[in-house]
């Protein structure tokens, strides 16, 4: 707060009418005000709310309510500010405001992301007490307001997790004088040292009116200053230069902050507006963002900025810092501002504490003229509002095509192109992307080639890599094909937006009563309610997955250690081509029922926390075995990758790696890296003693600089098997097992029926939707499916008595690379949950399947599998395992399925 500003804050309980049936006037252009008395009559007496705060955050009833709603607390205007101008501020209302003086109309705004002033100087009587009034509109899904329709105003995530209205951040009175400083832009010059100002008077200038700018070095010992100058009577922009010697570069590492105050005299009193300012540039140049004139790759995360209490608003200035402190924590140089204007300590801590930020304008549904302008008029306000602040390095129009049909209407693509160039045009000193796509949408013209680009690992992972490898093989796919496309060629390709699950704790999400958030409740109507949280400690335990990992709290930790796998295999992946310039996980904290947040929405770390920064850096070693799994005795093949992106030395860089469970280690040496540069070092064998025990074997793999310092660490992990050889030579027939033959087949025929008949046992390896017959029970593709998991995503998980003795997991994990089931059987209910020796869900817990699944027929009894394990029996030491342990447990004397099959005909 400057000094000759002084200030009230309004922040606090406000009286609070929300009228819920829609009694009082919801129109933007009628300023007539109500009383009270009227609205206690119409919307019930008032209640209390907080400001800054969203009403769906404070009230149960209100958690989806959109609407009208009114405010009003007391207002004091001190008598020292008798013959000052004094002016009601706003950080941001969402969504419309106007707001009355003792019943005076002040003044109304539109706009639920920036800030805002009304002058009230007339209305406001020093030294006695006034009440201020204000009427909130917020138009939310399927509530629209006159001349408001939702689809036409920027929204952001409101139509995924519900509307968001009312004062959401801080409300205060000021004093101010005749003219002020209304803001000030700078573009500092780190090479010349020049600081360019440009001022606008919140008021024409009078005559006597001077203004100077003054600049202080990070340190404040520095002090440069220019002017005072003369203002020219009736004008309201100033420009002026200013020279810093030596300039102190603003970065990543060396967040380097100058202040500027902007000091305005007058006959109407003294005024001063101060900001920080920071020299850097950004630019994209040869496939790179470079910062600084140094290539940078971009390790980002998405940040929704929601708030697991508050929803929209930060709680406090603390909880701000320690959002940017984590994100640093997780190696990590760029927060992308997902979809909403955040409240301006986000970017003022990330200019602090040297964390990147690109910004994004929120969505609407529908363009339309007036939708188009209300874009721009929002996007021209985030631009002003943040234009100081170094952290800030990108823009974005439009998020995967959101209110924008760009694969069918020209005229939208012209829409996007245009708003790309005329927002160049008013910040060229950032990168600016039109469309942050995913398919089918596209760029048009822009500043980088980004995607997005979900997958389920292990299930997806080869369809990743083909992903991947496919668009640095055309970067141009990502384009428009309709021939309107405008490419330099050269734009830097990032994945901005990929991701994994990983179910939060639910006890780090409680209140102090012990009660689950309210957002429980939400995410019904999505993809067939498989994001519902509510109930998933019931589904956990109907479904019996404590047999599978033991505790609620251990499948957790499993849930986000399949998270960790994932981002891993992922990233690694990215860093293997020298194209791929950076990449931005989803995200940085869940947010309601989306779980694929490095922290959850309490900002709570997940088990990843620790380890995911060790190969999320600038440098990165790269280990690819040729197979996840062996038999003792055989050996696996790595390839060893490096990518250099920091500014070590690595003219003759080195990886060790050591496998401790083995006793081994080893060295090699790779070429000359330059930074942004990929290179193979070749690759590594890890030999499997022939006696070593079934178990999992990690490997460890440090990338040394030619200080031989780390710059960077890896892992990986092997599955070691018995080295013993399979009991038959092919996987169908009649095969034995602990004393009984055991029909192997795979679909249901007459053999398999037959067996059944004569009280037999069968396995049937299904990898066709039709294995199976008419009988309660049904093979199910995953593809196109709920059970395809691309962004809902879940886990795979085997009980006990599968895994008995082999080295695997309770989950799913690397180890079935190439081995993941296509296809599930649906109809297993939990009643019979044990007859489901392995399974997956997707989201939370919800449509669970089997994938190897036990059932009963006559006298006989059988098993049904959807591991593809058949294929390469005999010579994939896992297929081969897991179906000679099927054929032992259908052959089992106690093995009893409870899930009886009756098939049709």
């Amino acid at each position: 707060m400057s000094p000759t500003r002084p200030r009230r804050s309004l922040d606090g309980d406000w009286d609070f009418w929300p009228d819920l049936h829609g009694a009082l006037p919801d129109d933007p252009r009628d300023g007539s005000f109500v009383t009270r008395a009227e609205r206690d009559d119409a919307a019930g007496r008032a209640r209390v709310a907080r400001v800054p705060g969203v009403w769906q955050a404070q009230f149960d009833d209100l958690r989806g309510f959109a609407g009208a709603a009114w405010y009003e607390r007391t207002l004091e205007v001190p008598s020292s500010w008798d013959g000052r101008a004094v002016h009601l501020c706003f950080g941001a209302v969402d969504y419309h405001c106007t707001a009355w003086v003792d019943g005076r109309l002040a003044g109304m705004h539109e706009g639920g992301y920036l800030p805002f002033r009304l002058d009230v100087t007339d209305a406001v009587a020093p030294g006695r007490a006034q009440r201020v009034t204000l009427r909130v509109l917020d138009p939310g899904p399927g509530r629209d307001l006159p001349s408001l329709p939702f689809a036409e105003i920027p929204h952001g995530k409101q139509s995924w997790y519900g509307p968001l209205g009312g004062p959401w951040q801080s409300v205060h009175v000021e004093a101010v004088a005749s003219p002020f400083v209304a803001h000030a832009l700078v573009v500092a010059d780190p090479d010349s040292g020049d600081v360019d100002v440009r001022a606008r008077l919140g008021a024409p200038a009078v005559a006597g009116t001077t203004i100077e700018y003054v600049v202080a070095s990070p340190d404040g010992l520095d002090v440069v200053a220019s002017g005072p100058h003369d203002v020219a009577p009736g004008t309201r922009d100033h420009r002026a230069r200013v020279r810093v010697a030596r300039p102190e570069r603003w970065d990543v590492d060396a967040p380097r902050l100058y202040s500027l105050a902007v000091v305005v005299r007058g006959p109407g009193g003294d005024d001063e507006w101060r900001d920080e300012f920071g020299f850097r540039t950004v630019e994209t140049r040869d496939g790179r963002v470079v910062l600084n004139g140094r290539p940078l790759y971009v390790r980002g995360a998405l940040d929704q900025d929601y708030y697991a209490h508050t929803i929209a608003s930060p709680a406090s200035d603390d909880d701000v810092r320690a959002t940017v402190l984590r994100a640093r924590e997780l190696g990590l140089n760029l927060l992308r501002c997902h979809i909403k204007v955040a409240d301006p300590r986000y970017a003022r801590w990330c200019d602090r504490l040297g964390m990147l930020v690109w910004a994004e304008l929120p969505n609407w549904q529908t363009l339309t003229p007036a939708a188009a302008e209300r874009a721009r008029t929002t996007l021209r306000g985030m631009i002003e509002r943040d234009f100081n602040r170094p952290s800030i390095v990108a823009w974005t129009v439009v998020n995967e095509g959101w209110g924008v049909d760009l694969p069918g209407d020209a005229s939208h693509r012209a829409w996007v192109r245009d708003t790309y160039r005329w927002t160049k045009d008013l910040d060229p000193t950032r990168i600016v992307v039109d469309n942050s796509p995913c398919a089918p949408n596209f760029h048009v013209e822009s500043d980088l080639n980004d995607f997005h680009f979900y997958r389920p690992i292990p299930d997806g992972a080869r369809a990743w890599s083909r992903w991947t490898a496919a668009w640095v093989a055309d970067p141009a796919s990502t384009y428009s094909p309709h021939g309107d496309a405008v490419r330099r060629g050269d734009e830097p390709m990032i994945v901005s937006e990929f991701g994994n699950w990983g179910l939060p704790d639910v006890a780090g999400l409680v209140d102090d009563d012990g009660r689950e958030p309210w957002w429980f409740d939400t995410g019904a109507d999505w993809e067939d309610g498989i994001v519902l949280p509510r109930g998933v400690r019931a589904r956990f335990d109907e479904w019996r997955l404590d047999d599978v990992f033991g505790s609620w709290r251990e499948f957790v930790a499993q849930s986000q250690e399949h998270e960790l796998d994932a981002l891993r295999y992922e990233i690694d992946d990215m860093r293997a081509h020298r194209a791929i310039a950076g990449y931005v996980v989803t995200e940085l904290t869940d947010v309601h029922w989306e779980c694929n947040g490095l922290l959850d929405q309490a900002r709570n770390p997940k088990t990843l926390h620790a380890r995911f920064a060790s190969f999320n850096c600038d440098d990165a070693v790269i280990a690819r075995p040729a197979a996840t799994r062996v038999r003792a005795g055989e050996s696996v093949r790595v390839e060893v990758v490096a990518s250099h992106w920091s500014q070590r030395p690595f003219d003759a860089p080195v990886v060790e790696w050591t496998a401790p469970a083995l006793g081994a280690r080893g060295r090699v040496g790779g070429p000359p890296v330059a930074v942004g540069g990929v290179a193979p070092f070749g690759d590594v064998v890890v030999a499997v003693p022939p006696d070593a025990p079934p178990g999992r074997v990690v490997a460890h793999f440090d990338l040394l600089d030619d200080r031989g310092r780390t710059a960077a660490s890896n892992e990986l992990e092997i599955a070691v098997f018995d080295a013993r050889p399979t009991a038959a030579a092919a996987p169908f027939g009649r095969r034995r097992g602990d004393g009984r033959d055991v029909v192997v087949a795979p679909r249901w025929d007459d053999d398999v029926e037959d067996a059944l008949a004569r009280g037999e046992r069968a396995v049937i390896v299904a990898t066709g939707a039709g294995a199976l017959p008419d009988c309660g029970l049904a093979v199910e593709a995953r593809a196109g499916s709920r059970w395809e998991g691309h962004w809902a995503q879940g886990m795979g998980w085997l009980r006990p008595a599968l895994r008995a003795g082999l080295p695997l997991r309770p989950r799913v994990d690397l180890t079935f690379l190439d081995l993941v089931p296509e296809h599930v059987v649906a109809g297993y209910e939990p009643e019979a949950a044990g007859d489901v020796l392995a399974g997956l869900y997707v989201g939370w817990i919800h449509a669970t399947a089997a994938t190897v699944g036990t059932f009963s027929c006559g006298d006989g009894a059988g098993i049904v599998c959807t591991f593809p394990v058949a294929e390469s029996y005999g010579r994939d030491p896992l297929a081969t395992a897991l179906l000679d342990r099927l054929v032992d447990l259908a052959a089992a004397p106690g093995f009893a399925p409870v899930t009886r099959i009756a098939p049709a005909g």
